[in-house]
């Protein structure tokens, strides 16, 4: 082999190298845009539900939580909470909705299944939701808020 061969067979190995070194960024670059993407459709997502829970709350009936009469307006929404929260369990349950997100948004259900008026709503509403799964965490969160007030209650 000549020097002529050397330097080509040089020339062809690093264009190969060149070629691997720039594929590797490039895949790199790839993923990292699809992590941010993601990120962002993620907070597009999580903004999207929590100005909806905020729209929803800030138009729910003053005296919610004074009163136990429950009229056309309350039911309504009452009806619209419990569907956000439904809709809410089932991206999480799909994985739509990440856990983190989801343990935050459980605890805002757990404190409104608090009140009297959730309760009562949820005891009324509750059989017209189709997923069973979905009953029963609701069913679940309100036992475990009446096993905690009674163990405060006994303390």
């Amino acid at each position: 082999m000549d020097a002529s061969n050397w330097v080509q067979m040089g020339l062809l190995i690093v264009a190969i190298l060149t070629v691997i070194v720039s594929s590797y960024w490039s895949a790199k670059a790839i993923k990292e845009t699809q992590k941010q993407a993601k990120r962002q459709y993620e907070f597009q997502f999580f903004a999207e539900y929590t100005k909806r829970y905020q729209d929803l709350i800030l138009k729910m009936p003053a005296n919610l939580n004074t009163t136990s009469v429950f009229n056309r307006d309350v039911d309504i929404y009452m009806r619209l909470y419990f569907d956000l929260c439904s809709e809410e369990y089932y991206l999480h349950a799909k994985g739509v909705i990440d856990d983190v997100v989801w343990g935050l948004w459980t605890e805002g259900i757990q404190m409104a299944l608090k009140k009297n008026n959730y309760r009562i709503a949820w005891e009324l509403l509750g059989e017209n939701y189709n997923d069973t799964s979905f009953r029963s965490y609701m069913s679940d969160l309100i036992r475990e808020n009446e096993h905690c007030s009674m163990n405060r209650h006994n303390s």
